[in-house]
């Protein structure tokens, strides 16, 4: 990224920081949410282009926060799940092109979509526990897209291999590297 797209980012970044801290002292969500804003990760711009290039109609994201990543999609049908409600509170008021919902994986109640996306949070659970959650709905989307921290990274509990999707019906169709060299974005394809 050259110096000036960094500046721009930069100035995005406090203004949309300035933005969700009044959203902050009004709802109480964990902070982490405003400091770790989309304009502070532009990786997660990079994501949302590659999502819009797969041509969706719709996609669920599991941990989606304000649903930053799926405001910048030309997906037609966006729904977002998150664990907080204060922050699903918070992304109602600010994004109203996004379905919001609380819960996690295993709260999804749509019967089919076209894209999974599980992103910036499944390093918090064991390999087993994610196998498990995926495979409840398997044959309901085409696209699985998840990020994987590398091997030995500190600060992360969990480090999945993903194989699993490999022996289940998925075939790997994209590794993007973001993020210097701490996380990959997998873009896995049904074969179901």
């Amino acid at each position: 990224m050259n110096i000036f797209k960094k500046i721009i980012y930069k100035i995005q970044f406090l203004n949309k920081r300035a933005q969700l801290k009044k959203s902050w002292e009004k709802y109480g969500f964990d902070v982490w949410h405003v400091e770790n804003n989309i304009y502070n990760r532009p990786y997660k711009f990079q994501l949302a282009n590659e999502l819009s290039n797969l041509g969706l109609d719709s996609i669920v994201e599991v941990g989606c926060g304000f649903g930053e990543i799926l405001v910048h999609t030309n997906v037609k049908t966006k729904i977002g799940y998150d664990i907080d409600p204060k922050v699903i509170q918070a992304a109602s008021e600010m994004y109203d092109e996004v379905t919001y919902k609380v819960g996690g994986l295993n709260d999804i109640t749509e019967n089919s979509f076209e894209c999974l996306l599980l992103f910036n949070w499944i390093h918090n659970i064991s390999e087993p526990d994610l196998e498990d959650s995926i495979q409840r709905h398997q044959g309901k989307m085409k696209y699985l897209v998840v990020d994987q921290i590398k091997q030995g990274t500190p600060g992360y509990q969990f480090y999945h291999t993903f194989n699993f999707l490999l022996e289940n019906k998925f075939s790997l169709l994209k590794t993007i590297s973001v993020e210097k060299d701490v996380r990959n974005i997998l873009i896995y394809k049904s074969n179901l």
